[in-house]
């Protein structure tokens, strides 16, 4: 049993002392009918038009709150993020106290006697003046991946004497980004493996262009061709660029190794290595290219994120990754590298940069 009224939004429950509150006023009021004591009645009378005072401050207060708005924030599967929500008090003369937000990502269930929710947010906002708003700083408990364009805001009090608890359901339009979780173990594979190929393509050196000589420069890399027979302020260098300094790396990772997992923990596991393979990318400084095949591809690591929060439940993980093909932007005709992703781990490449 509640009292929760869709139709305008909003509704309450009893807090314990209000439960209490209620059975003592009732045996009063038993009293008052079997005895006819006056006292009883005023005592009974003054109970009653506390809980309506109580419903109607907090009622107010229901009607003058909303949260403004619920900033854009990123993070990893079951991490604790921080999230700041703006929370306005519309009322011009209106002052509201001791409101209490909670943030859900389904539907709240309400019961007759108050009980705190299992919500990812709680903050509370101890006073709003008229025609101000304030923004609340909260740590988010972590979330499943998904990337979240809507919550459930629940705006709770139990102002001014705590016998009502009054709230107001309201959806929040939001950005959450909750990539998959990074994993550790991977992670250092993937730190000493690009470490080693990094390091070996820099040692593949390829000569480039010329520079004018300069007094500081190595009389090693003068170029005598070109400089034989000729004063030093005309000699030229060369320049060399090894593989490493490209500016791009390509990562092959069909849809069809995710839909191939048998389970859904096995699912979620391949993504989270991908994942974790970017990481590894971001923290070498590499920008990237995640090639899903079938035309989705994405660049960079906030792109990427978001299409793996955005991958579809291991239920409907054969109807495809439903993406939007994000521009590739400056990507590199000839990559450093090209790294393949078959779901349990990635295909290095050889020196030469193919895929082995």
């Amino acid at each position: 049993m509640n009292l929760y009224y869709k139709r305008v939004n909003r509704g309450l429950s009893f807090t314990k002392p209000g439960l209490y509150s209620t059975g003592l006023l009732l045996l009063i009021g038993m009293i008052a009918v079997a005895t006819g004591i006056n006292g009883l009645y005023v005592f009974l009378s003054a109970g009653m038009g506390g809980f309506v005072i109580s419903g109607l401050i907090s009622e107010r207060a229901m009607k003058s709150t909303r949260l403004k708005a619920l900033a854009q924030a990123g993070a990893d599967a079951g991490a604790a993020f921080p999230l700041a929500l703006t929370i306005e008090n519309d009322s011009s003369w209106f002052s509201v106290y001791e409101m209490e937000t909670v943030v859900l990502l389904g539907e709240p269930r309400f019961k007759l006697v108050a009980v705190p929710l299992p919500a990812p947010l709680t903050a509370r906002a101890p006073l709003l003046s008229p025609k101000r708003a304030t923004t609340i700083d909260g740590i988010c408990k972590g979330l499943p991946r998904g990337l979240y364009r809507e919550v459930t805001a629940v705006h709770k009090t139990t102002f001014p004497f705590g016998i009502l608890e009054k709230f107001k359901v309201i959806k929040v339009p939001a950005r959450l980004v909750i990539a998959p979780a990074v994993d550790p173990a991977f992670l250092s594979e993937v730190r000493a493996r690009l470490t080693a190929l990094l390091a070996a393509l820099d040692d593949d050196r390829e000569f480039y262009s010329h520079r004018p000589y300069q007094p500081r420069d190595s009389r090693r890399d003068i170029d005598w061709r070109k400089s034989a027979a000729k004063p030093p302020q005309d000699w030229v260098i060369k320049q060399y660029r090894s593989r490493g300094q490209d500016s791009s790396v390509r990562v092959d990772a069909p849809w069809a190794v995710f839909a191939a997992a048998a389970a859904a923990d096995e699912y979620e596991r391949r993504l989270s290595r991908l994942r974790t393979l970017l990481a590894g990318l971001s923290e070498a400084g590499k920008p990237f290219t995640l090639d899903f095949g079938g035309g989705f591809a994405v660049h960079g690591a906030a792109a990427a994120c978001e299409a793996l929060a955005a991958a579809p439940e291991f239920s409907n993980r054969n109807n495809g990754l439903s993406v939007t093909v994000a521009a590739k932007g400056d990507e590199a005709d000839a990559p450093a590298m090209t790294l393949a992703f078959d779901g349990a781990g990635v295909v290095w490449p050889e020196r030469g940069g193919r895929a082995c």
